[in-house]
């Protein structure tokens, strides 16, 4: 936990980061005990509410994750992600990736959460910009290995190895490497169970037709 509270701390990043995610912010009808405030873009003082809003949600996010009450964390990161509406580039990314790592950890340990929570979360956070889509995407197929779903996994990857935005960096091409070398051991997977599959009903046949 400590590790993840020195990962989160706020940054400046400059990188303009373009924000696609048209989702709602809200999940349910679950009541916080937080008020909101509407985010209005219009007037400078509502903008200045919005965010100390938000900053106060997060702080209290991580203060119920410090102590381990992920119930409560959880209700809280339901309404967090209004942040994303804030077009200013000092606070967009750092916000981004507060959200995508503090809300698989509290899946993690909640314990309701189910797998389509994580589904949710990874396919919102990859098309809320640019900047971690490859990332996530191989996270995203990592957590479905774990639980035993290895065709959705290798479809994720093979979603991501086609992605492209913008002039490749040296970083795209790693990841992209990390990605194809990945779902190349899943297709090898595949191949093996297969033929696994095959011999075992082969086997049987012949014992049933030797009787």
């Amino acid at each position: 936990m400590d590790d993840l509270e020195r990962e989160l701390e706020p940054h400046i990043d400059l990188e303009n980061d373009s924000d696609s995610s048209e989702d709602n912010s809200s999940k349910g009808e679950k009541k916080s005990k937080f008020p909101l405030v509407k985010p209005i873009y219009g007037d400078q003082t509502q903008q200045n509410g919005f965010r100390r809003t938000t900053s106060m949600c997060r702080e209290r996010i991580r203060e119920a994750m410090l102590h381990h009450r992920w119930e409560e964390a959880a209700e809280y990161m339901v309404y967090y992600p209004q942040i994303l509406e804030d077009r200013n580039l000092f606070t967009a990314q750092p916000s981004k990736e507060f959200i995508w790592r503090t809300a698989t950890e509290i899946f993690h340990h909640h314990p309701n959460s189910t797998m389509e929570d994580y589904n949710t979360i990874y396919e919102r956070m990859k098309h809320s910009g640019f900047r971690h889509y490859l990332m996530i995407s191989l996270e995203h197929s990592f957590h479905l290995l774990l639980h035993q779903q290895i065709e959705d996994a290798k479809r994720h990857l093979a979603s991501a190895e086609s992605w492209r935005h913008g002039k490749e960096t040296a970083a795209q091409i790693q990841n992209i490497k990390l990605i194809q070398a990945y779902r190349g051991l899943l297709d090898y997977i595949i191949w093996c169970d297969k033929k696994s599959t095959r011999s075992s009903s082969g086997k049987a046949t012949c014992s049933i037709t030797a009787q």
